[in-house]
């Protein structure tokens, strides 16, 4: 009996030098990370508070093809998409894979309409994207004034 508890102890001790345990982890486990990466998001204001246009870099890291499907804003109201120069909106947006599609004024459009109420510059939102294939993702996005430079440029 004295043998098998020096064993036991004696490979607990080696599997703490190791860098093993002998207890179990609770810590929890990353599930459904994204395979869609949002860069530089941030919503420019409208002047007259009607509709404020997203702009952000979306990176599809996937072998496969996706689509934005949606769009939701902590500010209420509908996201409409934009096929680049497109004046009627889109049911989704392709995303290629291994690629970046940018939205803002040099590319697709995701227009923010019926907001609960005007957005101040300076101030920040949540941004929740879904897609047609990857796990839903979200971004704070700053909230800038109308015309000023966007940090995706």
């Amino acid at each position: 009996m004295k043998r098998r508890v020096g064993a036991c102890v004696a490979l607990a001790l080696a599997a703490s030098a190791c860098g093993g345990s002998t207890t179990s982890s609770t810590a929890p486990v990353i599930a459904d990370v994204s395979d869609v990466h949002i860069f530089a998001a941030s919503v420019e204001a409208a002047p007259t508070g009607d509709v404020a246009q997203v702009v952000a870099d979306l990176h599809n890291a996937s072998n496969a093809k996706d689509a934005v499907v949606s769009v939701s804003c902590s500010c209420g109201g509908t996201a409409m998409l934009f096929e680049p120069g497109a004046t009627k909106p889109a049911a989704s947006i392709a995303l290629p894979p291994q690629k970046v599609v940018l939205f803002g004024p040099r590319g697709a459009r995701i227009e923010l309409s019926g907001l609960s109420q005007p957005l101040s510059a300076g101030s920040t939102v949540n941004l929740m994207f879904s897609f047609q294939t990857a796990a839903p993702a979200s971004a704070t996005a700053a909230v800038r004034p109308p015309g000023s430079p966007s940090p995706a440029t």
